[in-house]
């Protein structure tokens, strides 16, 4: 049986006669297959990791075409999210919860981060890359005593303020704030405190905070961990239960407060956020009628539909390390 193969070059002239909106709309139909076996998982209740895996690599390639103006992997990520969900949902948000858990193993840790008084140690780079630098610019003694202090304050001040535990009442205080209002509550309490003794300590408080977002904790805790360290840790029944966001308890003895609530993204949360991105970010392609690199190169003619080339999504040469013999 014989095999018509068509040259690239001619594929691509059948391709440009149809207009530019027909030829992304049928780009996009390509993720219909995806989206058709996340519903089979979730119909049947099956496959959480094959379920975070296609929802997280989707998300990622996506954003790697339409947030290509941010430097950091995690930002193009988040900033994708944030721009094209349309869930109502502020995705630089701090989970409170997962700030108090950080902060409760800091000071389970704090003599090996401080082995001796004005040095500052790192156990795990990734873990401390906005940690060392807030305590560093809070501008208090780098001792062991004076950072349990302020992790102390830090501790009391958000559980006073939000729910962090199990054992807090749900309706009382809520888990999830506003960037900018956590940022004004601790600045009030720092304020407040011990007649002001911390208020000048937090000058790396946005960067330290915005760690532990809802984007920048999905993109760690789901996305990273699917791809690099094999699983996330979710519970299947109520993973493809659960329609929204949620806190589940989780436990620890190595510290006096064993239990603590852990964020939770479920099978339906993270369904339709992947598909109003694919629709949003499809539309805003069609209204503008300007595609990043990849996807001109995908389905335009690279000399005669330069029009339809995002300039912006051109990496500068400058960028490059070329040497020249």
């Amino acid at each position: 049986m014989s095999v018509l193969c068509i040259p690239l070059d001619i594929k691509r002239e059948v391709i440009c006669m149809e207009s530019i909106e027909k030829r992304i709309i049928n780009l996009f139909h390509e993720y219909d297959s995806t989206i058709d076996l996340l519903n089979f998982f979730k119909d049947n209740k099956q496959y959480a990791q094959e379920f975070i895996l296609l929802v997280c690599s989707r998300l990622d390639s996506l954003a790697n075409m339409a947030a290509y103006q941010q430097k950091k992997q995690h930002k193009r990520f988040v900033s994708f999210i944030q721009m094209f969900s349309d869930m109502g949902i502020d995705f630089y948000s701090i989970s409170l919860p997962e700030l108090f858990y950080y902060l409760h193993y800091q000071l389970y840790v704090v003599s090996l981060v401080v082995p001796k008084p004005g040095r500052l140690s790192m156990l795990d780079v990734s873990d401390y890359i906005a940690f060392i630098p807030f305590i560093w610019q809070s501008g208090i003694p780098i001792t062991e005593l004076e950072i349990s202090r302020f992790i102390k304050f830090l501790l009391v001040s958000i559980q006073k303020q939000y729910r962090v535990t199990p054992t807090q009442k749900r309706s009382s205080k809520k888990s999830i704030d506003g960037l900018n209002n956590v940022m004004d509550y601790l600045t009030s309490s720092a304020q407040k405190y011990w007649h002001g003794h911390y208020k000048d300590s937090l000058g790396g408080l946005k960067e330290f905070l915005s760690e532990f977002s809802i984007g920048n904790i999905m993109y760690k805790e789901y996305r990273c961990s699917i791809i690099h360290r094999y699983k996330v840790d979710v519970s299947d029944n109520r993973f493809f239960r659960e329609k929204d966001i949620y806190y589940e308890t989780v436990y620890n003895n190595n510290f006096e407060v064993s239990k603590f609530l852990n964020i939770q993204f479920p099978a339906e949360f993270l369904l339709t956020l992947l598909t109003n991105c694919l629709k949003n970010y499809q539309k805003a392609l069609i209204d503008s009628k300007k595609l990043p690199l990849d996807m001109f190169n995908l389905i335009c003619d690279t000399v005669k539909e330069i029009k339809y080339l995002d300039d912006n999504s051109v990496p500068d040469i400058k960028n490059f390390n070329i040497k020249f013999q």
